[in-house]
């Protein structure tokens, strides 16, 4: 968790977006909500929060409150847990290597199904929309012809 003496902009003169006014209204009602402020000092607190122009005029609503909110800019960067999972995998390859066989041949195989079916396809429903299109092209030239003498 992060300590009190964490919370502060870096440039406190930068302008406050409303994801951060918003982040210290939620810090604030949920430090409400654990007894630390009365509903009073709440309502005082939010419509600061709300007015606050710059990121040092959000920073005196939360110092007194134990871990305040953290801007994510200067939050520090989470685990690189893909990485991780990389890694195990790589490991898990390395240490099963039939495995490893297994998963490229298995991605080999569903990418030549896929083919084959895109292919079928292509085969089986080219001359049937071929010969749709034709149909549709004959019935409108039937119909200009039969308009033009008065038929319908």
């Amino acid at each position: 968790m992060p300590s009190a003496a964490r919370w502060q902009p870096v440039r406190p003169e930068i302008r406050a977006s409303d994801a951060e006014r918003e982040r210290v209204v939620s810090f604030l009602r949920d430090k409400t909500a654990e007894g630390r402020l009365t509903a009073e000092e709440l309502d005082e607190r939010v419509g600061r929060a709300y007015a606050a122009v710059t990121r040092g005029e959000l920073d005196p609503l939360v110092r007194d409150l134990p871990d305040p909110p953290v801007s994510r800019r200067y939050e520090r960067s989470r685990r690189p847990y893909g990485i991780a999972i990389v890694g195990v995998a790589g490991l898990a390859a390395m240490r099963l290597p039939g495995l490893a066989l297994l998963v490229v041949w298995t991605a080999v195989a569903l990418t030549i199904a896929l083919i084959a079916l895109v292919a079928v396809l292509a085969v089986t429903l080219g001359p049937l929309v071929a010969l749709v299109l034709l149909a549709v092209m004959a019935l409108r030239r039937r119909n200009r012809r039969c308009g033009a003498v008065g038929f319908r």
